[in-house]
């Protein structure tokens, strides 16, 4: 395992700078520690305690450096990444990685004394948290075409029956879309963001890998141009000229059969769009980034 590259980046404020490989600094070491968020109550009137502790909390991450040329024009420019306000993105390539991963960062620390001895080389430490607390990869999309619910009636006779020509029954071949697949690459579930775009009724969003599904009641009607935009985390909201930002959460099926708040698994994921009704011009597309536990 070799680290090839590694970057910071602040495209807020259109920032990049190459920390590695680059004249002046060599690289001494990154560390990302990954700390669970603990929830656990202790048992009344027995040893022990109810443990039901199933998240990671934000990462701890440290960059080593050591600056020995154009040392203070250097520090300056990393200082750059260390606002605590600034959300920088620390990107990283690696031999053994298939793609690059990368941490979206907040500034927590950082020094680079001036030792006797040593007038031209600084020794820096810095340390910022991963509010993600993940790796995470390449953002990743899919578009997925309406599954339009099946006529129920089924094949109806009229008054006079039916009549047959020679050629008999002709059934017309579906147009149906297939269920799509979501590829993730990483070790570990990830929330994703999407936008259903009417005109549809009723959307909803399974998960057949995982079994659940995300949908939304039939009070909940898109006309052409108006869309709804999706967090997995637990966000709705209206868009296009269906009252741009106010929030969907009150057409949200929370007690559809496996209703949640699913998320994209490592792997392959199924996903079906299944709205109540819509036409061709409906979609619903959805996007998200692999992650990978730091170790």
């Amino acid at each position: 395992m070799t680290v090839q590259v590694i970057t910071l980046a602040d495209p807020s404020r259109g920032l990049s700078s190459q920390i590695w490989p680059r004249p002046g600094i060599a690289f001494q070491g990154l560390n990302v520690a990954a700390t669970t968020r603990p929830v656990s109550e202790q048992r009344q009137g027995g040893f022990g305690a109810d443990d039901t502790t199933s998240q990671l909390d934000d990462a701890a991450v440290t960059l080593s450096l050591a600056f020995y040329a154009n040392t203070r024009a250097l520090l300056d420019e990393l200082g750059q990444y260390c606002h605590p306000a600034a959300r920088p993105v620390l990107t990283v390539t690696d031999t053994e990685w298939a793609q690059p991963r990368h941490l979206v960062l907040r500034f927590d620390s950082g020094n680079a004394p001036i030792e006797l001895g040593k007038p031209t080389w600084r020794e820096g430490s810095y340390a910022w948290r991963a509010p993600a607390g993940i790796w995470q990869g390449p953002v990743q999309s899919l578009t997925i075409a309406p599954i339009l619910t099946a006529i129920s009636t089924g094949l109806t006779w009229g008054v006079t029956g039916a009549t047959w020509t020679t050629a008999g029954a002709v059934w017309p071949a579906t147009t149906t879309p297939p269920a799509s697949q979501a590829l993730s690459a990483g070790n570990c579930a990830v929330p994703w963001t999407g936008t259903i775009y009417g005109p549809c009724t009723g959307p909803a969003l399974y998960n057949d890998t995982t079994g659940q599904v995300l949908g939304f009641t039939t009070g909940l009607s898109l006309d052409l141009g108006e869309f709804i935009t999706i967090d997995s985390t637990g966000i709705v909201q209206y868009g296009g000229s269906a009252d741009p930002a106010s929030s969907a959460l009150g057409v949200v099926d929370y007690l559809a059969d496996g209703f949640a708040w699913w998320q994209i698994q490592p792997g392959v994921n199924v996903i079906r769009y299944l709205p109540a009704s819509a036409d061709g011009a409906s979609t619903a597309a959805l996007s998200w980034s692999p992650g990978w536990i730091p170790t």
